[in-house]
């Protein structure tokens, strides 16, 4: 991959995956290419007590947020690394215009 293509990820491109047990970012990144295909894992790194992945298409990242993964046999949540803002008008809702 070249720099040019980092440029085009999101955060809508990123998952974020915390297991509760001892696990390598290798173990975590071999589990999300099972489910989506190795090459489509263009960046993974540690933060803190997290994984973050970004993977080629936004696609593919709901398709891991919605099955999850399996560590050393072991379920593990995966979350977006975006967070879906609040619909209008609700509590905690950020104060904007609705859209049309």
């Amino acid at each position: 991959m070249v720099n040019g293509d980092f440029a085009r990820l999101t955060r809508k491109h990123g998952i974020k995956i915390s297991a509760g047990f001892p696990c390598t970012v290798e173990d975590i990144g071999l589990a999300v290419g099972e489910k989506v295909g190795h090459s489509s894992i263009k960046s993974l790194a540690r933060m803190n007590s997290a994984v973050v992945i970004f993977l080629d298409q936004v696609e593919k990242v709901n398709r891991v947020i919605e099955t999850g993964i399996t560590v050393s046999e072991m379920f593990v949540r995966v979350q977006p690394l975006r967070s879906a803002d609040a619909p209008c008008n609700q509590s905690g809702s950020i104060q904007r215009p609705c859209p049309s």
